[in-house]
């Protein structure tokens, strides 16, 4: 006799093609909504000790570069992570089915690390298409008195560097977006799972309204907490690609932030911008969790315990 899989009421399965289409319209749609935050962000982050914080950062902005600068690198960021979306729900709802199908047992212990360790595997995959638009989106925000389009940025860049330029930063957009995906993720679960016990402790089925509750709370709370752990890979990234800069100057103000005998104000450079990148995060977050549900719904695939990485 055939050995019957176990099946925890999951709903039935959807092509990854679905998956990967509501990935990139949530990922592409929440970052973008956000991008004044992100330009705020990277110019704090790359020119150290020139603004007095966010508040500062953006009465400049708006008194020396009008209010239109606040869009810049939309179309970067927009196209980036539309394709990054892609990849990454696409690949980690992929190996989640192939995962169901195997299983044979209830879950234990060890399916929060499984469901990590897809995460990381489609984050991973998601930089290779990721890392270009990052890079020309930093380029654009840190050098607008150029007056390139994305473009002629894109142009400028291969003919001063090659190609290459655009990958250059590779290894530091994973060390960032790996363990930010680790730490969302695991948090994630790890909160919404409580509230949802709690609440299906009063109420035997959770209407629309309290899971978009559940999902915009939650993001918040894991967002946040991811944005400060990886706020020093970030700011590296940031000098990498900084037109002014090379890798080796990422690398050496890394060296001189951890080294025994860096001064204080060596290691807080490391997290220039932490609290508009995580006012950023924790909305971005909690806005991706909830479209992604809500793509889902749209395509008729119910949304189940398994959220977005």
């Amino acid at each position: 006799s055939t050995q019957s899989t176990w099946d925890p009421g999951m709903p039935s399965e959807s092509p990854p093609v679905l998956f990967a289409a509501a990935g990139a319209i949530s990922c592409s749609l929440a970052h973008s909504f956000l991008v004044p935050v992100d330009v705020l962000k990277t110019m704090i982050q790359g020119a150290p000790g020139k603004y007095d914080g966010f508040g500062n950062a953006f009465y400049r902005l708006r008194k020396y570069m009008g209010v239109r600068m606040l869009a810049q690198g939309l179309g970067p960021t927009a196209a980036g992570y539309c394709l990054q979306g892609a990849v990454k729900f696409g690949c980690y709802e992929h190996l989640l089915q192939r995962d169901r199908r195997g299983a044979t047992e209830p879950r234990g212990l060890a399916w929060p690390l499984r469901m990590c360790l897809y995460a990381s595997v489609a984050e991973f995959l998601s930089c290779f298409v990721l890392c270009p638009f990052e890079a020309l989106r930093i380029r654009v925000v840190l050098s607008p008195q150029s007056a390139l389009t994305v473009l002629g940025t894109a142009k400028r860049m291969h003919v001063q560097e090659g190609w290459r330029g655009l990958y250059k930063g590779m290894s530091m957009l994973m060390l960032r977006q790996v363990p930010f995906t680790v730490v969302k993720f695991g948090l994630y679960e790890l909160f919404a799972s409580t509230l949802r016990r709690v609440v299906s402790a009063q109420k035997h089925h959770l209407s629309d309204h309290q899971r978009i509750q559940i999902s915009l709370s939650c993001g918040v709370l894991a967002g946040a907490c991811a944005a400060v752990v990886t706020h020093p890979a970030d700011t590296l990234l940031t000098h990498i690609y900084h037109p002014k800069h090379t890798k080796d100057v990422a690398l050496s103000v890394l060296k001189n932030s951890v080294s025994p005998h860096a001064q204080r104000s060596r290691l807080s450079s490391l997290f220039l911008g932490l609290w508009p990148r995580v006012a950023l995060l924790s909305s971005v977050s909690a806005l991706q969790f909830v479209l992604y549900d809500v793509c889902k719904v749209a395509f008729g695939m119910q949304p189940d315990a398994e959220n977005p990485v």
